[in-house]
């Protein structure tokens, strides 16, 4: 999945100042940022080339603490985890692949936090956890895993070539 060809579509989205970057002393490949009402959100993105159960274990790390960072009382800040893999390896599928509030076994009772979304390369699917929470109206969260799911489409090759 080509970095840039993510970048512009999240422009054309609405997402603003994307580029490389930190967010909560992680590295990711490319940050956007954008508000809903009042509501501040990041999307963060991070390619990396396997995703086992210990990668998930780091990740699982890594979502808790800028979870945590992220809430407020009334008005945190919300993000989406994105994480776009060559490969998801068999032992990480159930754990991923959840659909529910309790992901990476968090709930989030004040407001902000946030959720992930995981594009596999290598069988084209996009594994997401839709955000519940009063504020976000599901809207942020669905147009990344559609794009993401546009983009993995875009690489399918052509028959006959």
């Amino acid at each position: 999945m080509e970095i840039s060809y993510l970048e512009s579509r999240l422009i054309d989205l609405g997402w603003n100042t994307i580029r490389p970057g930190s967010y909560g002393g992680v590295p990711f490949d490319l940050i956007g940022s954008r508000r809903f009402t009042i509501i501040p959100w990041k999307v963060l993105i991070k390619r990396i080339p396997v995703l086992d159960r210990g990668v998930l274990h780091e990740w699982n790390e890594i979502f808790a603490k800028l979870s945590r960072a992220a809430k407020r009382w009334l008005v945190g800040e919300c993000f989406l985890l994105c994480i776009i893999t060559d490969e998801i390896s068999l032992d990480a599928i159930p754990e991923i692949a959840q659909d529910d509030e309790w992901f990476f076994g968090l709930f989030r009772p004040k407001g902000g936090g946030g959720r992930v979304i995981v594009a596999s390369c290598n069988s084209r699917q996009v594994y997401s956890q839709i955000p519940k929470l009063l504020y976000d109206l599901n809207r942020f969260s669905r147009e990344i895993t559609d794009l993401f799911r546009e983009a993995l489409l875009k690489e399918v090759p052509e028959s006959g070539a």
